[in-house]
């Protein structure tokens, strides 16, 4: 474990922002399961006041390992490439949301054993639960993220709402090392001026908090 403190006095309506570089000793890296291990790493971090009574905490999840595009749009994993994907798109498990964690490891490890390495989670379903993120990081398997952006939302949702809901669930997921896109808009008619400075307007999004 690598333990880290950083101290700041800071008022009851203030912020304090900080950085900090953490090595990590021969990391192990995490892989697509077609090409190996998928091992995680969590990052615990709490906040204590001056008496040393804990306010407030937080884990979450990361791994270790690097992901471009080639020329073709094939995915590079750790300098090694996936030039093809074999993919499903996953939809919710079920209506009622009944969706405990040893459901998702069920269907996510049947995916695996049909040869499924990506999902992308459809855009009529949910923006997915900690669970099944969790669920795919362990298990190497590749993630597409739709956003909710079907045709009536485009229309009828005001901007800055769908905007605000947006950047909160990118800085939600975007630590999870199966994540490897966000998507949303391909089924919309981009000449419409409105439509087309929303998909705009998410795509910089998209860039500035998980570029």
């Amino acid at each position: 474990a690598v333990e880290f403190v950083e101290r700041a006095t800071v008022g009851a309506s203030g912020t304090h922002d900080f950085e900090t570089l953490v090595t990590i000793s021969d990391p192990q890296l995490w892989w697509p399961h077609r090409l190996g291990e998928a091992p995680t790493y969590t990052l615990r971090l709490a906040v204590r006041l001056g008496s040393g009574q804990e306010s407030d905490r937080a884990a979450v999840p990361f791994a270790v390992r690097t992901l471009t595009a080639d020329d073709d749009g094939g995915l590079v994993v750790n300098e090694r490439e996936l030039p093809r994907l074999e993919g499903a798109v996953w939809l919710p498990l079920g209506l009622l949301l009944d969706l405990p964690q040893a459901r998702y490891e069920h269907f996510v490890e049947l995916a695996k054993a049909a040869g499924v390495e990506a999902f992308r989670v459809w855009a009529g379903g949910l923006l997915e639960t900690e669970e099944f993120y969790e669920t795919c990081d362990r298990a190497g398997m590749l993630v597409v993220q739709d956003f909710p952006l079907l045709d009536a939302v485009a229309r009828d949702l005001p901007t800055d709402r769908f905007l605000t809901t947006a950047a909160a669930n990118i800085c939600r997921l975007r630590n999870h090392p199966c994540l490897v896109a966000w998507a949303g808009g391909a089924d919309l008619d981009l000449t419409d001026p409105d439509t087309n400075q929303l998909v705009t307007a998410l795509r910089e999004l998209c860039k500035s908090l998980d570029p």
